[in-house]
């Protein structure tokens, strides 16, 4: 039986960065972020494939089931108890690892291609699936403030500001974000919308983070830094999934996901997103206006073709609606502001296509191709 258990403090307000190192050594990580009332309840649900049984990074294989396995795992989301953990010092996660193990962690996002991270020339910081999982993340920005260097603050309900060694700002146009390769700058917004940016957490295989300037290798944008989210191969998510989450403030959020073997070499991937907020409260207990409501569906095709290539496809719909209050200029007030309500919507679709060929020479040929439509 597989089982999920997920504990930490996501919803902690305020930028959280060089203080939080993720433990890699079976422990609960918690975030280390100033302490908030806000608690959520994760409830999970996962039906392994038929034919290959759900398997853990860290698991090896076994034969497949004779009969479906569920899992349920509770998960409370306490930021009392992660403040008390976080002042615990001490934690030798990182020290007890093997040099080698450490060093030879692979990533792309440095020079583009595959690298042993102690062969790469720049800060770069991995966020594993394990960290994501264990930290009670349900959204980018929240595991994001697992990373070193990298300033995460909650604006309001469903508006995030994230910043790579400082300057955080509502519209990251600073940082190059991406996801598998592909930019996620809104020429829209000239930025990214973080809560635009749905990708369930269980999708996600890493995140890699390079602090300081990378103009050269990612071009615009890549001013302060890289953070490049990669999610898994098709044929690592076979079965179905399905995950509802509750919490203070009106949180909830429903996802659903399944994967399937379309040929020997061909896998899908099909998911499903609905997430949303209620508002907030001011500092004279009015209603902030900053509720949100988000839905999101997505697929993935990875298929294997001659002489080791591989094609991968994607597509994604997604909704959003937030709330919002701005403060306007009053002509009838002689040039007093006045708080005005108004609504951020935005439809997007995107399609992305991605083909990577080895060449008899040892080198790498890759070919990526993507269209966004956005109105808002």
């Amino acid at each position: 039986m597989r089982r999920v258990a997920r504990c930490g403090a996501p919803n902690a307000p305020g930028p959280v960065a060089d203080s939080t190192w993720p433990a890699r050594a079976g422990k609960p990580l918690l975030n280390s972020g100033p302490s908030a009332p806000n608690q959520r309840i994760s409830l999970h649900w996962i039906q392994p494939h038929p034919a290959v049984p759900a398997l853990n990074d860290n698991m090896t294989s076994r034969p497949a089931p004779r009969l479906t396995h569920l899992a349920i795992a509770l998960s409370l989301a306490l930021q009392p108890l992660a403040g008390a953990h976080a002042q615990a010092s001490g934690d030798p996660a990182l020290v007890d690892l093997p040099l080698e193990e450490l060093m030879g962690v692979e990533i792309v996002s440095a020079g583009r291609k595959s690298q042993a991270l102690g062969e790469v020339a720049a800060a770069v910081f991995v966020i594993t699936q394990d960290d994501i999982l264990r930290s009670g993340a349900r959204t980018l920005p929240e595991a994001l403030r697992l990373a070193p260097g990298v300033d995460v603050a909650q604006l309001q309900s469903g508006r995030w500001a994230v910043g790579v060694r400082g300057g955080a700002r509502r519209f990251a146009n600073n940082l190059q974000v991406l996801i598998d390769g592909r930019s996620v700058y809104s020429p829209l917004f000239s930025g990214v919308l973080w809560e635009a940016e749905r990708v369930p957490v269980d999708n996600i295989e890493r995140i890699e983070i390079i602090r300081g300037p990378a103009g050269a290798v990612w071009g615009a944008n890549a001013v302060n830094g890289v953070i490049n989210i990669i999610t898994k191969e098709a044929d690592r998510t076979l079965g179905g999934q399905a995950s509802v989450t509750v919490g203070s403030d009106h949180q909830a959020a429903v996802t659903v996901r399944h994967g399937m073997a379309l040929t020997m070499d061909s896998h899908l991937r099909l998911w499903a997103e609905a997430d949303g907020g209620g508002q907030l409260k001011t500092v004279t207990g009015s209603d902030a206006n900053d509720s949100y409501r988000t839905v999101s569906a997505g697929a993935r095709m990875d298929r294997g073709l001659e002489g080791g290539a591989q094609l991968s496809v994607q597509g994604q719909l997604l909704r959003s609606r937030v709330d919002d209050r701005w403060q306007a200029f009053d002509a009838d007030t002689l040039g007093y502001s006045r708080t005005a309500t108004t609504r951020q919507n935005l439809d997007r679709a995107m399609l992305m296509g991605h083909l990577r060929k080895p060449l008899e020479d040892g080198s790498e040929l890759r070919l990526n191709a993507s269209l966004l439509m956005e109105r808002g």
